[in-house]
């Protein structure tokens, strides 16, 4: 749909609200017609009309006519994995710095609700890759999104290395180095030596400006996500649960090729205000999710040490 597009076309999604700003959501057809308990509405009651426009079902019920925004539709996309919420959503776009024109990967596709909204920000010159493990899901996440020429789906888990220990692995001293193209074209150092793996690394070599993980096992990809980014460029991870973020953490700073990780979480509390009668609502979105992010360091480089009181002690004596 053309962003200058200001009234209703065939093929359009449409959500309707009523006085009570209860939304009901379907996509417009010529001659369609759309059932809910207050009654039908005639889809040629709407098409030709400007955005944001009262209209009436057959019943006489009145209803507001909007073009949906992202956070109206990504609850109600068909569910495989669980969905990122659209609060975690904005907060995962906004710390990755993604921008019209940037390239993306993605590891762990779910539903394909952050894909669309990614997607919606990078425009036509940007490019998303997305890994997905399990092909029912990245099956729903394409039927949820829908096609798109600068967006390639892969049904495979995303390369990483056999053992992704502090002691053992490519940026362990003494470990394969990522940057010096050994054990690379075998992938040799992937788990399984999988035959995407030579791919990706041949291909994807400092190609990303940022990676979004949604997944259980972050930790196990560092190396990948290091090898794919840029140098800067940004990793962010969703995740769940208070040991998934006390690790990565750790394995963040054991491999010291990263800035120091930054996590938070979002929470959303609505406010209902009528009147004098100002106070929050009784329910809310809490915890969905733990951000993390953080940034690759250019090769040889290490992230500064914080310097406790006693080190800037023995420091100012001497």
């Amino acid at each position: 749909m053309a962003r200058n597009q200001s009234v209703f076309t065939v093929g359009d999604r449409v959500q309707l609200k009523n006085a009570k700003g209860k939304p009901f959501t379907f996509v417009l057809e010529k001659g369609g017609v759309s059932h809910s308990h207050k009654g039908v509405m005639q889809h040629d009651n709407i098409i030709g009309k400007p955005y944001a426009s009262l209209v009436e079902n057959e019943k006489g019920e009145q209803y507001i006519a909007m073009r949906p925004k992202y956070a109206d539709t990504a609850l109600a996309l068909k569910r495989g994995a669980a969905i990122i919420y659209p609060k975690d959503a904005a907060q995962i776009c906004l710390e990755a710095d993604i921008k019209a024109g940037d390239r993306v990967l993605e590891c762990g596709l779910g539903s394909g609700s952050l894909a669309s909204y990614i997607l919606q920000i990078l425009g036509e010159t940007g490019e998303l890759i997305s890994f997905e493990k399990e092909e029912k899901f990245a099956k729903i996440a394409v039927e949820n999104v829908g096609e798109r020429k600068n967006w390639k789906v892969i049904v495979d888990p995303l390369p990483k290395e056999k053992d992704s220990s502090a002691d053992s692995g490519p940026f362990s001293e003494g470990g394969s180095s990522l940057e010096d193209g050994s054990s690379l074209d075998d992938g040799s150092f992937l788990e399984g030596g999988s035959s995407l793996g030579g791919e990706f690394f041949l291909k994807y070599k400092n190609y990303f400006s940022s990676a979004v993980f949604d997944m259980l096992d972050p930790w196990n990809y560092l190396s990948t996500a290091y090898f794919a980014l840029q140098p800067g460029g940004i990793l962010v991870c969703y995740i769940t649960t208070v040991t998934q973020l006390s690790r990565l953490t750790e394995k963040i700073r054991e491999a010291n090729c990263w800035s120091d990780p930054d996590s938070f979480e979002i929470i959303r509390r609505p406010w209902h205000i009528e009147g004098l009668a100002v106070r929050p609502v009784h329910s809310m979105i809490g915890h969905t999710g733990f951000i993390l992010c953080t940034r690759a360091l250019a090769q040889g480089s290490h992230p500064l040490k914080k310097k406790n009181k006693k080190q800037i002690a023995d420091v100012d004596e001497k």
